[in-house]
């Protein structure tokens, strides 16, 4: 059996999809899966830098790169303002990136199976099905089943009919299956398929290197909360300036951390500013360095507005490092109630509430992440799938 896998991303900004991918990749070519890698990349020329406000900076087209011993091959799409508008404002999918996905679809006539994560890679594998007959998978990651839907018509249809046609479907969430559901997604081929956590990496560290780590990290306050994540509006973090304001008042000596980059990243300075918080904005770290900063911080907050499976939540959970989020997406099927806090009004006083209470209450009654969370289990069971379908 070989398969080609075809994802999204940037690997310059590693976050949670492309790591979660990356790990899926990993241990199914582990599992001794032939395997070729791509990656949808869009190359912005210094004209749509300009207008989409950006540091004009020149971009390599490159055929591929090689993370952690995965070679990507690289599919360059160019990032079109005709696209943007397509996209953004008369829900239409991209004219632009239909012909490019109609060009590649050639590349995937010999695959015994394509696996497609996300939008983009699975109207590809959808195209290449639909012209050699290649079968295909598809994982929901998130945002393109609980949002653009909603957001764009023409999205909602095709995904509609990919999910109709693709041999597997994957969510990450029992959530994010009800809400494909919600909108007519055939549902009938599908599967919940965890994202997972390497607990050899993300696990409680001795106090001594915890110590070294905080005083590496300038990491001295004596209560350390941080939201780790990127700083946009899906995250709900331009709701915790008030959330921080209310925590600082009721609890000495607390010190923030904004650990991502974004959009609002100008607004929160600028709140955090007005409301004399003591904060600290870290920027993107590498993957490399994220459990040793979870392991740095007191407690972690995830106030999302909406979510697919999210990492920040698994890892603090192996890191045994406390997190309040939102009850949104899949987050209750990982987090009791005691540790979510439902969106409504009242929002940032109910949140910042529930945290206060688990500050005080320290460890001693906090969840441990189920076994189900593994690496090794989930793609087991994909891998399992994937010869099924190729065996028919």
């Amino acid at each position: 059996m070989k398969i080609a896998i075809i994802t999204f991303g940037d690997p310059n900004d590693k976050k949670g999809a492309f790591n979660a991918t990356h790990q899926r990749i990993k241990h199914l070519i582990n599992r001794g899966i032939e395997t070729d890698v791509f990656i949808i990349r869009y190359y912005q020329n210094r004209l749509i830098q300009l207008l989409r406000k950006k540091k004009y900076q020149k971009e390599t087209t490159d055929d591929y790169f090689i993370y952690d011993d995965i070679k990507y091959h690289n599919m360059w799409v160019p990032f079109a303002l005709t696209d943007y508008i397509q996209w953004q404002k008369c829900n239409q999918l991209g004219s632009v990136f239909l012909r490019y996905a109609k060009k590649v679809a050639k590349l995937f006539e010999h695959y015994d199976l394509i696996s497609a994560h996300s939008f983009e890679p699975a109207v590809i594998a959808s195209l290449a099905n639909k012209k050699f007959g290649t079968p295909f998978a598809v994982t929901w990651h998130g945002s393109d089943i609980h949002t653009m839907p909603g957001s764009n018509r023409a999205v909602k249809k095709v995904i509609l009919d990919i999910c109709s046609k693709a041999s597997l479907v994957f969510f990450v969430s029992k959530q994010l299956k009800a809400d494909a559901a919600s909108f007519g997604a055939n549902i009938s081929n599908s599967e919940v398929l965890y994202n997972a956590v390497n607990k050899d990496e993300f696990k409680p560290y001795p106090p001594a290197q915890k110590n070294a780590l905080k005083t590496l990290n300038n990491i001295d306050g004596g209560c350390n909360i941080s939201f780790v994540g990127a700083l946009a509006p899906v995250k709900n973090c331009q709701v915790l300036p008030e959330v921080f304001k209310i925590i600082a008042d009721n609890i000495n000596n607390c010190k923030f951390y904004f650990v991502g980059d974004g959009k609002l990243k100008t607004m929160l300075i600028e709140k955090c500013g007005q409301l004399g918080l003591n904060v600290v904005f870290m920027g993107n770290r590498p993957q490399h360095e994220m459990a040793g900063l979870i392991n740095c911080f007191d407690l972690v907050v995830l106030p999302s507005i909406n979510e697919g499976m999210p990492l920040i939540v698994l890892e603090c959970l192996s890191c045994q490092t406390p997190i309040v989020a939102s009850r949104v997406g899949g987050i209750p099927e990982i987090l009791e109630d005691e540790f979510t806090v439902s969106p409504g009004p009242e929002f940032a006083q109910r949140y910042a509430t529930t945290i206060i209470r688990v500050l005080k209450n320290g460890k001693k009654k906090y969840p441990i992440l189920p076994d189900v969370f593994n690496w090794e289990s989930t793609a087991s069971k994909e891998a399992l799938l994937y010869k099924k379908v190729v065996e028919r």
